[in-house]
């Protein structure tokens, strides 16, 4: 009878001092501690990484395929990256995806943020930044952009510890029309950016980079994008915008 007392605060202290090595996401899963962070991350904790955060709904992928004979359409490489997009001191993790077709949530029921980025300076509004929603603020759902081949670009600030496994949902996002319909490198970019030309725009006074940029160049031409967190949202700023003395 007195040893049973013992013998539950021992089962008690050994089952804490397993949950010390690891920690526990908003999955409830065992993280070991090995893979959390850039150090850890290898294709398999990526894949496993973004099928918990945005529930089966994607998996990684380079390449945008045409459904009707597989013809490769567009391959971006690597197709996952770290990069600092905040500016915390915290590693993000910055993902190219398909949408698989597995999950249909109503209106505002979707565990990450879904949108497209605004331009430039732009302050996002109502129009332009959707929170949890299932159709971006050009009108396109996920299902009509996953549906036509669309590669989309998966985000997920880090957690405690370095982990992405304990970034809430707040903290992913899944950006439509982030990337030019090009064969691109994904790499980053960090430092000032100059004003540049878009278009019809004319000269684009230049943003202000929280941290460090996503930057989407064409292996073939001068063509490219960058895509950089404004504290609220994600821009798109054109990759001629890059100030080549950083």
């Amino acid at each position: 009878m007195f040893l049973r007392p013992f013998a539950l605060i021992s089962f008690f202290a050994g089952s804490i001092g397993s949950f010390g090595a690891g920690v526990y996401g908003p999955a409830r899963h065992f993280v070991p501690s090995g893979e959390c962070g850039p150090e850890g991350l290898t294709p398999a904790v990526a894949t496993k990484v973004i099928q918990d955060a945005f529930s089966g709904a994607f998996e990684i992928s380079s390449q945008r395929k045409r459904s009707a004979d597989g013809f490769v359409m567009q391959s971006v490489t690597p197709s996952f990256e770290t990069l600092d997009l905040n500016g915390d001191g915290r590693s993000d993790l910055v993902v190219v995806a398909r949408y698989t077709g597995s999950h249909h949530w109503r209106e505002g029921k979707m565990p990450f943020n879904f949108g497209t980025p605004n331009f430039g300076r732009e302050q996002p509004d109502n129009r332009s930044i959707v929170w949890a929603r299932s159709v971006s603020s050009s009108g396109e759902s996920i299902d009509r952009q996953g549906s036509q081949g669309a590669l989309f670009l998966l985000i997920i600030f880090g957690g405690r510890g370095g982990c992405w496994q304990e970034s809430g949902e707040k903290d992913r996002f899944a950006l439509a029309n982030a990337m030019p319909f090009l064969d691109l490198k994904l790499t980053s970019y960090q430092g000032r950016l100059r004003q540049t030309e878009a278009g019809d725009s004319g000269p684009v006074p230049a943003p202000k980079l929280k941290g460090e940029a996503i930057l989407f160049a064409s292996a073939k031409t001068s063509d490219g994008q960058l895509i950089f967190w404004t504290g609220k949202w994600f821009n798109w700023y054109p990759a001629s915008g890059v100030d080549g003395s950083n």
